[in-house]
């Protein structure tokens, strides 16, 4: 058409010099027309490549540019959604008004993030997210909008089991049945839990941000505030104090305070505080204490009684004025009885000055009994006392303890203390209740140790079915328990339960002694409150351990997710931004080499992106067990040459060696080459990315038979396994070997071509192993890396029988 209209403009003005300059300016605007199209072509071909969705509409959101990956996420060809309005074609519920929002969000800020729920065309609906951008002429004026979709479900799902795990830490301290608060150093309340705040009858927001000396009694104030002052001064140190606190209603409780500083999250001091109620154990206290001075205050209040003795001194009668006296001392006396028998006093030497029978006062003859019955009493007390003290003491030792083994071991050591027993352990018991193994002993080193011995329950059925039905078994009778050994010289022995919510009766302490010795109910009780108190810390022990578990894990989902989100942005983006600005300097670039050159960027970094989606995509398909494998007959020896091949002129490069050994008469096998080419290539690609230049890498295959290893298979025997081990010179540490089979996991300090990566190849070749039905191992050691994988030689299909 150009020449024609050149060939009439030449016949009308017959000027040849300006026919040929005009005919010369019409094939430069074609070559530029073909030029710019060439470019458009490329540029469409690279958003083609892309692993997002891009798609383009005009400024009335009708769809006028659909890429490849949109029709991979959306089951949309390009030509049935043309000219189609996105919202109706994309969204399973078109809400018109927050689209309009939406546009007009984009069109004030250039640009917008957003989640909305998608439909593919099969009718499936996933959660999209999209980035949003305005799309203007040279003049400035909006004539569109362009999206970059992604389906962003599995990171949902993520966020909702991370969301889920938080929950749960955080209803396990709330509802923890124990008062819990977090206090600045300033003694600020920073944070309490709800059973805390109910027990003091305050709704947790009136206490956080106020003094914790709000709810002290006013004359405990001062000692809880040193307890502060010492538990900053000392971080990490743990202090008990047991002060009075005061409930929103003006009533008291008694606590005992546990305090130790940590660093927040700031780094400033804060102080964890647990304060567990002891109301009822002071009561009781209280009851002792008055009680004792009762006792105490008999004697001075004792009346003048009189009564009458013989020269004999036996006892007549009470005086007719102090007879009314006898019910307060209850004296059950009889006529004729020696009064000696109420006393040490020698009451006989003062009768037998009377030649007949006199009067006395209750004091002189009874005195020595009543401090006598004092002595008893108090003597008792002090022992009852002892033992409260004894068991608060092994309380507070064991309960400030989340191990199981000190927790027994305290209390065993404790118990032997107190009731200076010849003998104390504590014994476990194993899963079915057949076997009880004495694990922990207090004992003086003449009747030696029984530490490992094993009961069999079954030789001791009268005391072990009492204890695994919760109750204590006492007994004085020799051979009943048939080990250990020194029990046949100690046969006064007591056996308590130790029992779990959940698994029932798990472990019991025993106190043996010699004949001769009585273990009476004081000492029974004793036994029993710390056996009880070892359930409990025992409980609080697992408790505390699952929490922390808890804690860990979230805490390591946490790094996961962070990491998979930093990884795979970095890696998405990256290759992004190495496209772009490809994308500028060919468009700049004038130069044939140079615009190669770029273009060879482009290629390499669509590759690479690619290259990571496909991979993340077929790990997800390997953990959903819905990677498609396709058996056929592998021929090794012609197989592997170009498996190698790619690696020839990398590995030449770098000076590395490589040496392949495999025998030339290998048969082949029935695998999944595509499958088992991409394992060998991983690992091959792992052994040259941590191989310093110089290094030596090794490939070699064999097959073993029932263990050994052969060149070629036995026939006659099972079908054998087929061995490829890839050796290269380097070490990875011992501690990071049980995590370089994790997603994402790298290797710290261990590239020494610096070349990166995303730490899915190993992940992809331990599940693709699996799905083919092999194991693989790894092993390092003296500057070696050795990856040994064992496939079967003949790999059956999915629904084959």
């Amino acid at each position: 058409m150009k020449l024609e209209r050149a060939q009439r403009l030449r016949e009308y003005y017959r000027d040849e010099a300006a026919f040929e300059g005009l005919q010369q300016l019409f094939n430069t605007l074609e070559a530029n027309h073909r030029q710019a199209q060439e470019q458009i072509l490329f540029l469409a071909s690279l958003l083609d490549q892309v692993c997002h969705a891009i798609i383009a509409t005009d400024k009335h959101s009708q769809i006028i540019y659909w890429n490849c990956y949109a029709q991979t996420l959306y089951q949309w060809q390009a030509e049935e959604v043309m000219g189609k309005s996105i919202n109706d074609t994309l969204a399973a519920q078109v809400n018109h008004q927050q689209a309009e929002a939406t546009l007009s969000a984009v069109k004030s800020t250039g640009s917008a993030q957003r989640e909305f729920v998608a439909q593919r065309k099969d009718g499936s609906q996933f959660v999209a997210e999209v980035s949003d951008a305005v799309l203007r002429d040279s003049a400035g004026n909006l004539i569109g909008f362009v999206g970059i979709y992604a389906d962003a479900t599995e990171r949902n799902r993520v966020e909702e089991a991370l969301r889920k795990s938080e929950e749960r830490y955080r209803a396990l301290y709330e509802e923890n049945p124990s008062i819990y608060f977090t206090i600045d150093a300033g003694g600020t309340v920073l944070s309490v839990n709800a059973f805390g705040a109910e027990q003091l009858a305050y709704p947790p927001e009136e206490l956080v941000g106020q003094s914790f000396l709000k709810v002290v009694y006013e004359d405990d104030k001062p000692a809880v505030q040193q307890h502060l002052i010492a538990c900053l001064q000392q971080p990490a140190a743990v202090s008990r104090r047991e002060v009075r606190q005061v409930r929103k209603d003006g009533s008291l409780l008694w606590v005992r305070q546990v305090a130790r500083a940590v660093p927040g999250n700031e780094g400033n001091l804060i102080v964890l505080m647990l304060c567990e109620e002891i109301t009822e154990q002071k009561q009781a206290q209280e009851t002792r204490l008055q009680r004792e001075t009762k006792n105490t205050a008999l004697p001075q209040a004792l009346p003048d009684l009189m009564f009458q003795l013989d020269k004999n001194s036996s006892f007549l009668d009470f005086a007719p004025e102090s007879k009314h006296h006898n019910s307060f001392l209850n004296f059950n006396l009889h006529k004729k009885s020696a009064v000696a028998s109420l006393s040490t006093y020698n009451s006989h030497s003062i009768a037998s000055y009377y030649e007949s029978p006199t009067y006395f006062k209750a004091s002189i003859v009874v005195s020595n009994e009543l401090e006598h019955q004092v002595q008893k009493r108090t003597s008792h007390l002090k022992k009852a006392l002892e033992f409260a003290a004894g068991i608060q003491h092994i309380t507070n030792e064991i309960r400030d303890s989340f191990d199981e083994a000190q927790i027994l071991q305290t209390a065993v050591v404790a118990l032997h203390s107190i009731l200076k027993t010849d003998y104390c352990c504590a014994a476990l018991y194993n899963l079915e209740r057949t076997q009880a193994t004495i694990c922990y002993e207090a004992t003086p080193p003449q009747f030696g140790s029984a530490l490992g011995c094993a009961i069999k329950m079954a030789d001791a059925p009268n005391a072990f079915s009492r204890l695994l039905r919760g109750e204590y078994y006492q007994s004085s009778e020799q051979g009943d328990l048939s080990a250990p050994e020194l029990c046949k010289h100690l046969p006064v022995k007591l056996l308590c339960p130790i029992s779990s919510d959940d698994q029932g009766v798990i472990a019991h302490l025993a106190v043996f002694n010699r004949i001769g010795t009585v273990l009476g109910t004081r000492e029974i009780l004793l036994v029993q409150q710390v056996a009880n108190q070892c359930a409990i810390a025992i409980r609080q022990a697992r408790l505390y351990q699952a929490s922390r578990a808890q804690v860990e894990e979230l805490a390591k989902l946490n790094r996961l997710k962070d990491d998979f989100l930093s990884t795979v942005s970095h890696e998405l983006r990256s290759p992004i931004a190495n496209m772009k600005m490809a994308i500028h300097l060919l468009q700049a670039a004038d130069d044939p080499d140079r615009r190669e050159r770029y273009l060879k960027i482009l290629r390499n970094e669509c590759d690479r992106e690619n290259e990571l989606i496909e991979d993340l995509l077929d790990l997800q398909r390997l953990e959903a067990d819905a990677y498609g494998l396709h058996t056929t007959a592998v021929n090794l020896p012609q197989w592997l040459p170009t498996i190698l091949a790619p690696f020839n002129c990398r590995i030449s490069h770098r000076q590395q060696i490589l040496e392949v050994d495999y025998p030339p008469e290998l048969p082949p096998f029935i695998s999944d080459a595509i499958s088992l080419g991409r394992i060998i290539t991983e690992l091959l690609n792992n052994a040259c990315k941590y191989t310093s230049a110089g290094g030596k890498i090794a490939l070699s295959v064999r097959y073993s038979e029932g263990g050994g290893e052969s060149l070629t298979p036995n026939p006659s025997s099972a079908p054998p396994v087929c061995l490829f081990t890839i050796v290269n010179q380097a070490e990875i540490p011992k501690a990071e070997l049980p995590r370089i089979f994790e997603k994402f996991y790298r290797v710290p300090n261990a590239d020494p071509w610096q070349q990166g990566g995303t730490g899915l190849g190993l992940a992809l070749v331990y599940k693709l192993v699996e799905q083919l039905g092999g194991s693989i191992q790894v092993e390092s050691d003296a500057g070696w890396t050795a990856f040994t994988v064992a496939l079967p030689t003949y790999l059956k299909e999915k629904n084959e029988p």
